[in-house]
């Protein structure tokens, strides 16, 4: 028996700075462990605060996902304000949603996942040999033009944001009490204008490129399992009735389950935190022997849960509660091409002569909280407060809930779980690792990326215009 540690240290190509350590034996990973190794402070940077600061403070974390966080805070201040909303802005907050969900979802297939499995030098930050590719030379020519054509369709769904939530990312359309942006009918049309083509290429690019992606490497329906329990918020607010139109819950022991937030407890055992007192939670403590990442352990009922995606589907009994590297791909896919038919309807229907915003007089609720499913899975904002001024603020986001570290009870976190099996065909190369990892579409927090371009190729490539296309 041979065995061997391999470390990938920093994982590139995700949002934000990760690390993985893996264990082999005969080729087969057999222990994992996954850490976040970078710390960002925002809870603590926080307390102190007015409330009506968090939707704006908080959009910070992240410029990918910058919304979700945003309207998640929102709902924590309204709720603390006990502020009940329009069924006008809440379609608007749909439609912001919506167009955030599809940027992400594209940006991620193409820039992110896809260079994993195509080998071209077009590509940038892409390192050469060895990386198990498939695809013939035409279908590797066509992948590295949808990759050109993604950036261009991700950016007309942040047009999108801009029209109705002033710019984007960090847009200030959503704030407590309603919207700041009312829809005007140009901004509608322009908005429907770009959706013609974002749908286009949703139905025309990314469901033939990820139904080919699925037929060259079938035997990733097969990698990448995780815990086989999934929760989910509830996706996009029914304006009529106020409830989630893609439900929430949480599926384990093979059967759905009713949401219950208190059934969340956040495990810090093996995180560089320490749980000080019950105003200001855990607080960070770098040198803790025991701890290997600044991700925090949340867990549903004790137990470790998958989310995302093909979370939702599977909460929402549209998909079998099965994983893999595939499966959560398709499933982001299929997600994607849902919300664009969603946006077709709902663009129609925004309301001209939206209401002002409900002013925040006072904070009525001392304690109280926002939840959604957003991007990657669902978001919690937990907000205590004294007065206006907040006294502890606690995120959980969808990547702690995949890319845990293991918990008091010594359970690997989802991320953890998935590459523990993995066959590595070549050592020194090991992409199933990279490839599992990244089908989670990781978002640990920002990131910048630098080039060296005095030494760096510049590369023009050519793309096919995809139908009903003119030009940007």
């Amino acid at each position: 028996m041979t065995s061997s540690r391999i470390e990938l240290s920093p994982i590139t190509r995700i949002s934000g700075l990760l690390s993985a350590e893996v264990e082999v034996e005969n080729h087969v990973v057999v222990n994992a462990r996954v850490r976040g190794t970078l710390f960002r402070g925002f809870e603590l940077m926080l307390s102190g605060r007015k409330v009506l600061d968090a939707p704006y403070f908080t959009q910070r974390i992240c410029g990918i996902c910058s919304l979700a966080h945003g309207l998640v805070a929102s709902r924590a201040v309204e709720q603390a304000c006990q502020i009940k909303l329009h069924p006008s802005v809440e379609l608007l907050r749909n439609v912001l949603l919506g167009f955030e969900l599809l940027q992400n979802h594209i940006r991620h297939f193409y820039l992110l996942v896809l260079p994993d499995y195509v080998e071209s030098k077009a590509l940038p930050f892409q390192p050469s040999g060895g990386g198990d590719y498939r695809f013939t030379l035409a279908e590797t020519h066509r992948l590295v033009s949808h990759y050109y054509e993604a950036i261009n369709v991700s950016l007309l769904c942040h047009q999108c944001i801009a029209l109705f939530g002033g710019k984007a990312p960090h847009q200030h359309g959503i704030v407590p009490g309603g919207a700041a942006v009312t829809p005007r009918s140009d901004l509608m049309l322009k908005a429907m204008a770009n959706l013609d083509l974002i749908n286009s290429f949703l139905a025309q690019r990314l469901a033939r490129d990820v139904e080919l992606l699925s037929q060259r490497y079938e035997d990733y329906f097969s990698l990448g399992a995780g815990p086989s329990n999934y929760l989910s918020f509830g996706l996009f607010t029914d304006p009529s009735t106020g409830s989630d139109l893609v439900p929430a819950g949480a599926f384990y022991n093979g059967t759905i389950h009713p949401l219950d937030l208190n059934l969340i407890g956040l495990d810090a055992d093996r995180s560089w935190f320490v749980e000080n007192d019950s105003i200001r939670g855990t607080q960070p403590a770098p040198d803790k022997p025991e701890g290997y990442s600044w991700i925090k352990a949340p867990r549903y009922n004790g137990k470790v849960m998958e989310v995302g995606p093909l979370a939702r589907m599977v909460v929402a009994g549209m998909a079998s509660p099965r994983s893999s590297t595939l499966d959560r791909i398709v499933a982001r896919t299929q997600e994607a091409i849902w919300i664009g038919s969603l946006l077709a309807q709902w663009l129609p229907q925004l309301d001209l002569a939206m209401p002002k915003p409900q002013k925040c007089e006072s904070v009525k609720l001392s304690s109280s909280y926002g939840a959604a499913e957003v991007l990657r899975g669902p978001l919690l904002h937990r907000l205590a407060s004294r007065g206006d001024t907040i006294t502890n603020y606690e995120i959980i986001t969808p990547s702690e809930w995949n890319f845990s570290p293991r918990d008091s009870r010594d359970q690997p976190g989802a991320a953890e779980l998935s590459l523990t099996g993995i066959r590595i065909r070549n050592m020194q190369r090991p992409v199933e690792i990279l490839r599992t990892l990244r089908s989670f579409d990781p978002c640990i927090s920002c990131a910048t990326h630098l080039i060296n371009l005095k030494d760096s190729q510049r590369f023009i490539f050519a793309t096919e215009p995809f139908p009903g296309f003119t030009g940007f």
